[in-house]
């Protein structure tokens, strides 16, 4: 059922006296988890309660409590209470029933319920990598290290790198699981052999938050090739004497330059092709470019936007078209007069 109708029901209850049973079991476990969430009364007309998963129950037990004990009938709700409320431990009577991934979630909240689980063996790998980023303490029941693939250990290890002894994927691991991983944990640099497979997003990554790879960099690469470097600069403005593509930097890259690092103004060559919404964002962040705002129309258009009061020093009237005097208006209606006049004497009269 489309959250459109939704959302329509839960703005207008009353659309609800339309509604077939056919109507109502449309709606999905994830769709009654929101609207009962909202619209609690409409409890009667769910059929789905057996379909929630422990999201779907979080979800609503969150806006609503009081289904709490509707939660208690099924083996998901029963997964989303415990982890928020362990003292009702003693009444559940549906530890047996738990999947897997139920008992990953709440013994990454609760891990003192390890003694009621009886499922150890049918954790996947993923099941057992999300765990032990947890809680490594369950180290000792994970049997399948060796079938964990790439991308289960660079998530493992990103938390919890005392593992790294038991990783023998080293080499399986793709570049942009290593960037994820290099970022949390840069000792691992040594076990890592593809850096020359790094892509310019990869690199701008991983140099925004350890700039000291910057030798890695240069080793397999020449910073002539580099093609981010608007991001890179804006986060890590200590590279710009590697930096000789200057020109190569678009407007849109130069206001987000410009707007961290105010100070690579000298730079930047693409002032008269700043559209009004990046002079806005750019004045927003860093108000004193105002008086460079002020050399071209776009600029100007911008700053009358909101500071009516500097008319007078306007000479870029006659630049204005169409939809910028419409925007304007809109916002200064007291310029209509002063479109009036210009109007006229682009016109002739």
């Amino acid at each position: 059922m489309s959250n459109i109708i939704i959302d329509d029901l839960i703005e207008n209850p009353a659309l609800a006296e339309n509604f077939a049973d056919a109507d109502w079991r449309k709606f999905n476990s994830w769709d009654w988890a929101y609207l009962l969430s909202i619209c609690p009364q409409f409890a009667d007309k769910c059929g789905k309660w057996e379909f929630f998963n422990t999201s779907d129950w979080r979800r609503l037990l969150e806006k609503q409590p009081q289904f709490i004990n509707k939660a208690k009938e099924y083996h998901a709700g029963w997964a989303a209470i415990l982890r928020g409320k362990p003292e009702l431990a003693p009444e559940c009577r549906k530890w047996g029933e738990f999947y897997p991934y139920e008992w990953v979630e709440l013994l990454r909240a609760q891990p003192q319920f390890a003694g009621n689980c009886r499922k150890w063996g049918e954790f996947d790998t993923w099941n057992w990598s999300s765990l032990l980023r947890k809680q490594p303490q369950f180290a000792d029941k994970c049997g399948v290290f060796s079938s964990f693939d790439f991308y289960d250990w660079s998530s493992l290890l990103k938390e919890q790198p005392q593992f790294a002894d038991k990783c023998g994927k080293w080499k399986d691991i793709l570049p942009y699981a290593w960037v994820e991983l290099l970022r949390a944990q840069p000792q691992f640099a040594e076990k890592c052999r593809s850096f020359h497979k790094f892509s310019d997003w990869d690199w701008l990554e991983l140099l925004s938050a350890r700039p000291q790879f910057a030798e890695k960099y240069g080793e397999v690469n020449e910073w002539d090739n580099f093609g981010r470097w608007a991001d890179l600069l804006a986060s890590q403005p200590q590279f710009a004497d590697k930096c000789s593509k200057w020109a190569e930097i678009d407007s849109e890259a130069w206001c987000r330059l410009l707007a961290a690092q105010p100070q690579f103004a000298d730079k930047c060559d693409k002032w008269a092709e700043f559209k009004p919404w990046l002079w806005k964002n750019l004045l927003e962040k860093q108000p004193q470019f105002i008086e460079k705002a002020k050399e071209y129309t776009d600029g100007w258009f911008v700053i009358l936007l909101d500071k009516p009061e500097l008319a007078p020093e306007c000479d870029k009237w006659d630049g204005f078209d169409s939809d910028d005097w419409r925007s304007l208006l809109e916002a200064q209606p007291q310029f209509a007069a002063k479109k009036n006049v210009i109007e006229s004497r682009q016109n002739g009269k």
